[in-house]
């Protein structure tokens, strides 16, 4: 089973597009949904709500990294995780594709899938989305909690310099498709990727990997409930 997890704040707008792109995948999985302290989005995805979906809620803003590790720890030991953010939507046979990968007894540690941007197919991966067992995301602490943007990186880094191992690229699978807007925490004014905070949140994930920091605590919240 491939286990899709998702954390959504004030993205209501494209609840509807994600999870009905979701529901229609062929294949053995279930759809986690975290959302984090807002009641717009929550009501927007209960309403979408089917029975592989599972909906979790924070009454408090906690940040996604936190939020994410929380969901994930719902997740049955063992499991495969896709990691897959609220303002995308995914392409018909993911679900599938990423199945034979899981029961291939060389599947890669870590790995990205392709993407388009409005429906633009680009040549590089989105960090934000990665397909791995659960089991190498507990055992690297998840997502730092101390990032409010970057995380993702964070991870792929870390990963990278505490297994040995670099991200491989899924192959033969259409690319999903990315929503880029100004409300996003890679394009808004006050965590985009030219901005003095993204720059400090940069320096801050530097600063761990050259001390070493490869492995962290699994922070998760108590606040994370199931809907």
């Amino acid at each position: 089973m491939i286990h899709i997890v998702t954390c959504a704040y004030k993205s209501w707008e494209w609840a509807e597009r994600h999870v009905e792109a979701i529901k229609a995948q062929e294949g053995d999985f279930m759809h986690y949904v975290g959302i984090d302290g807002c009641e717009k989005t929550l009501e927007a995805y209960k309403v979408l709500q089917h029975d592989r979906m599972r909906i979790f809620y924070t009454p408090e803003n906690i940040g996604k990294s936190k939020l994410q590790n929380s969901v994930v720890s719902f997740v049955p030991d063992g499991g495969n995780i896709l990691l897959f953010d609220s303002d995308d939507y995914m392409s018909a046979g993911t679900v599938k594709r990423l199945t034979v990968i899981a029961n291939n007894a060389r599947m890669p540690a870590l790995s990205l899938l392709p993407y388009a941007n409005n429906g633009k197919a680009m040549t590089g991966y989105a960090h934000g989305v990665q397909f791995m067992r659960k089991s190498l995301y507990v055992e690297m602490g998840g997502f730092n909690s101390h990032l409010k943007v970057g995380a993702d990186t964070d991870f792929l880094k870390r990963v990278g310099r505490q297994k040995k191992i670099q991200h491989a690229k899924v192959i033969g699978i259409r690319p999903f498709y990315r929503t880029v807007h100004s409300e996003s925490l890679t394009n808004s004014k006050e965590t985009g990727t030219n901005t003095a905070f993204r720059a400090s949140e940069r320096a801050f994930i530097a600063q761990g990997l050259a001390a070493g920091r490869f492995k962290i605590p699994f922070v998760t919240s108590d606040l994370v409930k199931e809907v």
